[in-house]
């Protein structure tokens, strides 16, 4: 048996699907809705209208959707951070060398 999954598009509109595993190393049964709906309870209603009895999960994004960054973090500051420990690095053993080189020529 299969299931039924809703979800909200990035357009604000909601769809849903069917899906089923497949049977003997065949692909996955997968039907789309032929129509976006306004409302979650409008997109429920026709799932469970085409698919009576089965399973119906919402999802919280659509399907093969990226999931969301942890903590809201994009690429920039992913990428930030280890520049800016590098730069802090830097800075530290050029101080340090200056600082070295001072003590060894007076």
């Amino acid at each position: 048996m299969g299931v039924v999954e809703v979800w909200r598009e990035s357009s604000g509109f909601w769809r849903w699907r069917y899906i089923e595993s497949a049977q003997g190393g065949g692909a996955p049964l997968e039907l789309l809705s032929n129509e976006v709906y306004e409302s979650r309870e409008e997109a429920l209603k026709a799932a469970m209208t085409a698919y009576p009895g089965v399973p119906v999960l919402e999802l919280d994004r659509p399907p093969d959707s990226p999931a969301p960054e942890p903590h809201g973090r994009d690429g920039v500051a992913r990428m930030a951070t280890p520049l800016v420990a590098a730069g802090v690095t830097l800075a530290v053993a050029a101080l340090y060398a200056r600082r070295r080189r001072r003590r060894h020529s007076g």
